[in-house]
């Protein structure tokens, strides 16, 4: 059987994608990308920290995805279970590659995303492990959908292959193999990455059980909480509103940090004695926001 590919939202979470993110760690371009589906439509310099500089095209297999342009060759996620598109709009964990070897990967919402850029040899060894040259022929497989929803894929954008709660028992070996190599990718490229920097998506809540929430800080932003304020409990994507004032968001990423530390995806606080909770995410810009939905449309 293959890894277990739970994603129940219990106490932590993970969440959306930004080749563009790459923002965050350096200056735009202004370099014309290619068209096509899934396209970047920005380009990006090269990230700091946890990054190679931008390789050539790699001759061996992994030239497939990784050919030079600024399209989304490769993706690989989880899918979010219902209920959870605020936190998790691209999957409760994911990582896409462009043809420029670029990625942004996540594996837990509360961390937030990383981005950086492979190497030749990383490229290859990815390429291998998650069996991109058989995506066509794996993606005649069609594995059981479970209840819990937690299905895994690894897509060139055209076909996918993945397994759901678990692979089946039918499902080939080297099926099975690649689909537990993408979770272990996915966790290696968050940790080679540079975590991000840009903008937040928060939304509030107000929270009426019962007294407050055990140390609850105040509201720590000049910004009225009401501005992100909604009433419904299923939040929408676009929920609450984008926090783009860098100091800002910092001190949002440090309050979900500490409620990481206590177990739980929810922040407490209180705004002139009434408490609320909140979600915070990290934001994708908005044209690799649509170039990795667009990929995701061609791979279903």
């Amino acid at each position: 059987m293959g890894r277990r590919a739970t994603n129940q939202f219990v106490s932590r979470t993970s969440l959306p994608v930004s080749f563009v993110l790459l923002a965050a760690c350096g200056a735009t371009s202004t370099a014309t990308p290619q068209g096509g589906a899934g396209a970047v439509a920005s380009d990006a310099a090269e990230p700091q920290a946890g990054a190679n500089a931008s390789p050539s095209a790699p001759a061996g297999i992994g030239s497939a995805f990784c050919d030079g342009s600024n399209d989304v060759r490769l993706g690989m996620w989880l899918e979010a279970a219902p209920g959870n598109a605020f936190m998790q709009p691209f999957g409760f964990r994911f990582a896409f590659v462009d043809g420029r070897c670029r990625y942004v990967a996540s594996s837990d919402a509360m961390v937030g995303i990383a981005s950086g850029v492979l190497d030749s040899a990383r490229v290859e060894e990815l390429a291998r492990d998650v069996s991109y040259a058989r995506i066509a022929e794996f993606s005649a497989h069609s594995d059981e959908v479970c209840f819990e929803g937690g299905r895994s894929a690894i897509s060139d954008g055209a076909r996918w292959f993945g397994c759901g709660c678990e692979c089946d028992e039918g499902a080939p070996a080297a099926l099975i193999s690649a689909e537990a190599a993408s979770h272990r990718w996915i966790d290696r490229l968050v940790a080679e990455g540079s975590l991000s920097t840009g903008a937040v998506r928060a939304v509030a809540v107000k929270y009426d059980s019962g007294g407050p929430y055990a140390d609850s800080p105040a509201w720590p932003l000049a910004r009225p909480i009401t501005d992100i304020l909604v009433s419904e409990f299923l939040l929408r994507e676009d929920a609450g509103a984008i926090i783009d004032d860098a100091e800002d968001a910092a001190t949002l990423r440090a309050l979900r940090t500490q409620a990481m530390t206590r177990g739980t995806f929810v922040i407490y606080v209180l705004d002139a004695m009434q408490q609320y909770y909140l979600l915070v995410r990290d934001e994708p810009e908005s044209p690799t926001e649509a170039a990795v939905r667009a990929f995701r449309e061609l791979s279903r």
